[in-house]
């Protein structure tokens, strides 16, 4: 059990900071727009392409299309330290 844990704690996921704030006004709901996307990820278990489809399916969402931006370490949680800015940009 523990090792699942640990396995699927290391998954890239899109990140939202404040997903969790009650006190924002669209607090649980979707955004009206994006402008840009952050992926939190491990490099030992994320390719970039993984990155780009992430990014990419999220932006699609806003009839958007992913760009590369960069990099950054300790942005994110410990279990996937890495994170990846995309910017959403009308084709």
């Amino acid at each position: 059990m523990v090792l699942l844990a640990v396995a699927t704690a290391c998954q890239p996921y899109v990140f939202e900071p404040a997903e969790f704030n009650r006190d924002r006004a669209d607090f649980g709901r979707q955004p009206a727009d994006r402008s840009e996307v952050d992926v939190c990820y491990a490099t030992n278990s994320t390719s970039a392409q993984d990155l780009l489809a992430m990014a990419e399916a999220e932006c699609a969402k806003y009839g958007k299309a992913a760009r590369y931006r960069y990099s950054d370490v300790l942005e994110c949680p410990m279990a996937t330290p890495l994170r990846a800015r995309f910017i959403c940009e009308r084709g």
